[in-house]
């Protein structure tokens, strides 16, 4: 599923019987991942390197995270920014 990862969406997202994920339509590679328990996870998923060939990794921002996902997305985009000027995580 693809949305505005908002404190509503997060709120909103009910258990399922099998772990899935919410991608964020504005921040890239920004997930909120929610098990079958109802735990909710913050991640961030990018490739190791650079092109399509290049192994796919998913970094954990926090898990178990309260619903607070505009701190989380600062963060990430923080983050990136390191990456980007370095040479990966």
């Amino acid at each position: 599923m693809r949305a505005k990862i908002t404190k509503r969406v997060v709120d909103g997202v009910e258990a399922r019987d099998a772990t899935y994920l919410i991608r964020d339509t504005d921040v890239k590679g920004f997930v909120l991942v929610l098990t079958p328990a109802g735990a909710r996870s913050y991640a961030v998923d990018y490739r190791a390197g650079s092109g399509r060939g290049s192994p796919k990794k998913r970094r954990w921002i926090r898990r178990s995270a309260p619903k607070m996902p505009r701190r989380w997305r600062r963060l990430r985009n923080a983050w990136r920014r390191a990456w980007s000027s370095a040479s990966g995580p």
